[in-house]
C-alpha cells in the first residue's frame, strides 16, 4: 500500500511538534503534566477500588472459548486486553465516569490548551495495569473518531509512574511511521488486515519510556500496544482524546457484503459509553452512511512503512553528520589559510 499525504488541520500548536507527529504519528513531551501529577495521582487513588473490580465471567460458551484460546497465547499474539489491564471508561458506572471527567477536566484541558490548535477533549479516563503476564494491551489503533480526510484525532497520554523497559511494568510500544498506511476505516467489528503478522510488527516496535509527568500524544491511526507488567507494582496513566473543534462526530460499524457503516454520533457517546458494551451494542442511524471497506493494510504494509521512517532517520542523520564535519572543514581550511588570502 502506497503512503498517501494528505492536507489535514495542524494539532499542535508548535509547528516543531506537528512536524514529528506527521512524520512519525507520536510526540514524546517531557515533563509536560510535573505540576498535575500530584492531582492526577489523588484521582486514580480515589477510583482504584473500582478500577480492580473483578469483571463479570463470560456468559456464553462462545465467549468462554474465546477467553480460554486467549489466555494460551504467547502475550505478542493477543487480540484482546489482558484482564489486569484496566480502562475506566470500561470498569467505571455512569456516574462514576461524570465525577471522573470533572476531577481530570482542569488538568487535561490546562495541557491541551497549550499544546493544541482549536480542539475538545472528547474522552477522559484512567488506565490502571497491575503486575502479572495478564496485562498486556495489544497492538492496535485506536477508533476513527472523525472524517479524517481533513481532521486528526490525537490520544494525550500521561504517566503517573516511571514507565520504562528497565523497570519492566509494561511501556508504551509503538510502530513508528505506521498511521501513514492506516486509510481504512476503523470501529466496531471491523477486523484489521495486520493480525497473523501482528507478532513480527511487536518485534519492530519502539517501547517509549518516560517519568512520571511524562507525555505522549499521538494520531489515532498509529499502531501501539503495551507489554506485561512484571514488576511488584501497578502502572498507572492518564489518557485523553482530543478531536478538532470543528469536526463533527462518527463511529465506524462493519456492515454486510463488505461495507461499512459510518454512523453520526455525539459526544456523549464515547464520553460516557464503554468500549465494551459497544462492541455488543453498536450504534445504529437512519442517517449513517454506507461505504465500501477499502482493502486494509496487512501487516507487510506497516514493515515497509517503519522502514521507509529508519531509512529517512539514517538519511537525516546523515546530512546532519555531513554539514557539520563540512563546518568543521570550513574553519579549519579559513584558520590555517595565509593571512592575505583569508576571506
Amino acid at each position: 500500500m502506497v503512503e498517501r499525504r494528505r492536507s489535514i488541520a495542524p494539532t499542535f500548536r508548535d509547528r516543531h511538534l506537528e512536524r514529528r507527529l506527521a512524520s512519525d504519528g507520536f510526540v514524546v513531551l517531557p515533563q509536560l503534566a510535573t505540576g498535575h501529577l500530584a492531582d492526577l495521582l489523588r484521582v486514580h487513588e480515589h477510583h482504584v477500588r473500582a478500577l480492580r473490580r473483578e469483571q463479570p465471567a463470560p456468559t456464553t460458551e462462545e465467549e468462554r472459548l474465546g477467553a480460554e484460546w486467549e489466555a494460551r497465547q504467547h502475550w505478542t499474539g493477543r487480540m484482546g486486553p489482558g484482564a489486569r489491564w484496566r480502562n475506566g471508561v470500561d470498569e467505571l458506572t455512569l456516574a462514576e465516569k461524570h465525577e471522573l471527567f470533572e476531577q481530570l477536566s482542569p488538568a487535561c484541558t490546562d495541557l491541551a490548551d497549550r499544546l493544541f490548535v482549536d480542539h475538545r477533549l472528547l474522552v477522559l479516563s484512567l488506565l490502571d495495569k497491575r503486575q502479572g503476564a495478564d496485562g498486556v494491551l495489544p497492538l492496535h489503533h485506536d477508533p476513527t473518531f472523525v472524517p479524517e480526510e481533513g481532521h486528526r484525532s490525537v490520544t494525550l497520554w500521561i504517566a503517573l509512574d516511571d514507565i520504562d523497559a528497565r523497570t519492566d511494568n509494561g511501556p508504551l510500544h509503538v510502530l513508528p511511521g505506521s498511521h501513514l498506511v492506516a486509510e481504512d476505516l476503523r470501529g466496531t467489528r471491523i477486523e484489521p488486515g495486520y493480525v497473523s503478522g501482528i507478532q513480527e510488527l511487536w518485534s519492530r516496535t519502539l517501547s517509549v519510556g518516560v517519568r512520571a509527568g511524562d507525555a505522549v500524544v499521538w494520531d489515532s491511526r498509529l499502531l501501539h500496544g503495551s507489554s506485561p507488567n512484571r514488576s511488584g507494582c501497578p502502572r498507572r496513566a492518564v489518557v485523553a482524546v482530543a478531536i478538532p473543534g470543528d469536526a463533527r462526530l462518527v463511529h465506524a460499524v462493519a456492515g454486510e457484503d463488505g461495507h461499512v457503516q459510518v454512523v453520526p454520533v455525539d459526544d456523549s457517546f464515547y464520553r460516557w459509553s464503554s468500549f465494551r458494551t459497544i462492541r455488543d451494542d453498536p450504534p445504529a442511524d437512519r442517517d449513517s452512511t454506507s461505504v465500501p471497506r477499502r482493502d486494509p493494510p496487512d501487516a507487510r504494509a506497516y514493515l515497509a512503512a517503519a522502514d521507509r521512517r529508519r531509512r529517512r532517520l539514517a538519511l537525516r542523520a546523515h546530512l546532519a553528520t555531513s554539514r557539520w564535519r563540512g563546518r568543521r572543514i570550513s574553519r579549519r581550511v579559513a584558520t590555517h589559510a595565509p593571512a592575505g588570502r583569508r576571506p
